[in-house]
C-alpha cells in the first residue's frame, strides 16, 4: 500500500506540475495517431494507480484499496468521504483517462498495421510485402467483413510470411525449428481470443512438413481425429476450423489420445524418429476433475505421458519421437504462468494478446519456459532504459 501510495503521489506531482498532456482521449476518434511515441517519456508515464483507485471490483473492495491510501493521504481529522471525492474528481479520474490513453498505443498500433496493407493493396503488392512485417496472430486480426477493403493485402501477406518461413528452414535459420507441430483444440469462438489462436494453428499445420502439413487435430463425436484444413482463402480456412466443432474442454483422461492418432500415422507411413510430431499445442482451458488442484492434474498428466511413452516404445520408437505436449490458454488467470514438466508445459493466460511471447514461441519452435515469459514481459521499449542489478 505505501508503494502503491507513492505512485500515486508522483502521478499527481506530473499533473500538477503539467508534464501530462491532458487532452481527451477518444477510441474512436481517428487522431489517435496523435499521441505519439516522444509523448511517452520518463516524465510522462504514469502508473495506473488512479486507474485501480476508480475501478468497481469486488477484489478491490475486499482488500480496502481506496480505504488503505486514504488513509495513508489525508490527515486523520480530515472528512475522508470529502476529500476522496475531490481527489477522485481532480486527479483519480483524468489520471484514469490518461492511463487508458497511454495503454491507446495499442489502438495506434492498429492503425499503423492498417495503413500498411492499405499500401500494399493499392499498391499491387508483392513487391511491397515485407514478409517479417506481421506475426500470424497478428496478420489473422484482420481476416473478415469489417476489413474487407485489406483483404487482398492480407492474403498476400499471409503467403509470403509462409513463404519466407519455408526458405528459412531449408537454410537451416529464422523460424526453421517450427515443424513438424500438431495443433488441437480452440478457444470458444465467443472469445476474442479465438481468433487470435486458431490463426496460429492454421500457420503451424501450413509450415510443418508432410504428412502432417495443413492437418490439424478436431473433437467431432466424442473423440479426436486428424483433419485436413478444407478452404481457399484464409477467412473460409478460419471458419472450417472454428465451426468443425461446438467448444468443449478437452479432458485429462482422454486429451493424449491425439498421440495415438500420431503414433497410428507413423507406423502406417513408416516415419523416422525425426520426421514424427515433435510438438503437440493445445490451445483451450483444460478441463480437470477435483476442483483443478495443480498436484492432481500433474499427476494425471504425468500417469498419461508415461503410458504414451510405453506406447511408443512398443512400436520400435525411443523417446526422441515422443512429442512434447504444450497447453496453452489453459487458465483464465490474467497474467503469464509457465510451468515446464517432463512431457508437457502449461502457459496460462490470455498470453496470445503479448506480441512478444507470441514471438517467442514462434521463434523457439513451440518451446516456452519461464525465461521467455520474462523476456517477453520485459521486451516492450519503454523497459529499455531498466537496469538489472542481482
Amino acid at each position: 500500500m505505501d508503494l502503491l501510495v507513492e505512485l500515486l503521489k508522483s502521478d499527481i506531482n506530473k499533473m500538477k506540475q503539467h508534464k501530462l498532456k491532458m487532452k481527451p482521449f477518444d477510441y474512436s476518434s481517428d487522431d489517435v495517431e496523435e499521441f505519439e511515441a516522444d509523448e511517452i517519456d520518463d516524465g510522462c508515464l504514469v502508473s495506473g494507480v488512479a486507474e485501480l483507485c476508480t475501478r468497481d471490483d469486488d477484489e478491490y473492495r475486499a482488500i480496502f484499496l481506496n480505504e488503505s491510501i486514504a488513509r495513508r493521504l489525508f490527515p486523520p481529522e480530515s472528512d475522508v468521504s470529502k476529500e476522496w471525492e475531490r481527489l477522485r474528481k481532480d486527479f483519480l479520474v483524468p489520471l484514469t483517462n490518461y492511463h487508458e490513453r497511454q495503454l491507446g498505443f495499442r489502438i495506434r498500433d492498429e492503425c499503423v498495421v492498417k495503413k500498411y496493407l492499405e499500401e500494399v493493396e493499392v499498391g499491387g503488392g508483392r513487391n511491397l510485402i515485407k514478409p517479417d512485417a506481421l506475426l500470424p496472430n497478428k496478420i489473422i486480426e484482420y481476416v473478415g467483413d469489417k476489413y474487407e477493403d485489406v483483404r487482398e493485402a492480407v492474403e498476400l501477406q499471409w503467403k509470403a510470411m509462409v513463404e519466407d518461413i519455408k526458405q528459412q528452414q531449408k537454410q537451416g535459420k529464422g523460424l526453421s525449428k517450427l515443424k513438424n507441430c500438431l495443433v488441437v483444440g480452440y478457444s470458444n469462438p465467443a472469445n476474442r481470443y479465438s481468433r487470435t489462436d486458431v490463426g496460429l494453428a492454421l500457420f503451424m499445420s501450413e509450415v510443418s512438413e508432410e504428412p502432417w502439413k495443413g492437418k490439424f487435430i478436431k473433437y467431432r463425436g466424442g473423440k479426436y481425429q486428424l483433419d485436413l484444413i478444407q478452404g481457399q482463402d484464409l477467412k473460409s480456412k478460419l471458419e472450417f476450423i472454428i465451426t468443425c466443432e461446438p467448444w468443449t474442454p478437452p479432458k485429462v483422461r482422454n486429451i493424449l489420445e491425439v498421440f495415438d492418432l500420431i503414433l497410428e500415422v507413423g507406423v502406417n507411413e513408416n516415419l523416422k524418429a525425426e520426421q514424427m510430431i515433435k510438438k503437440v499445442i493445445v490451445f483451450t482451458r483444460l478441463h480437470t476433475p477435483n476442483g483443478g488442484r495443480s498436484e492432481i492434474e500433474h499427476e494425471l498428466l504425468r500417469a498419461k505421458f508415461e503410458a504414451i511413452r510405453s506406447k511408443y516404445k512398443d512400436k520400435g520408437y525411443g523417446d526422441d519421437a515422443v512429442p512434447h505436449i504444450l497447453f496453452c490458454n489453459d487458465s483464465h488467470h490474467p497474467h503469464w504462468i509457465c510451468t515446464k514438466h517432463p512431457g508437457f508445459t502449461r502457459l496460462g493466460g490470455f498470453w496470445s494478446s503479448n506480441h512478444h511471447i507470441s514471438k517467442s514461441l514462434l521463434e523457439n519452435g513451440g518451446e516456452i519456459g519461464m525465461h521467455h515469459v520474462m523476456d517477453a514481459r520485459i521486451a516492450h521499449k519503454q523497459y529499455q532504459a531498466l537496469s538489472v542489478f542481482d
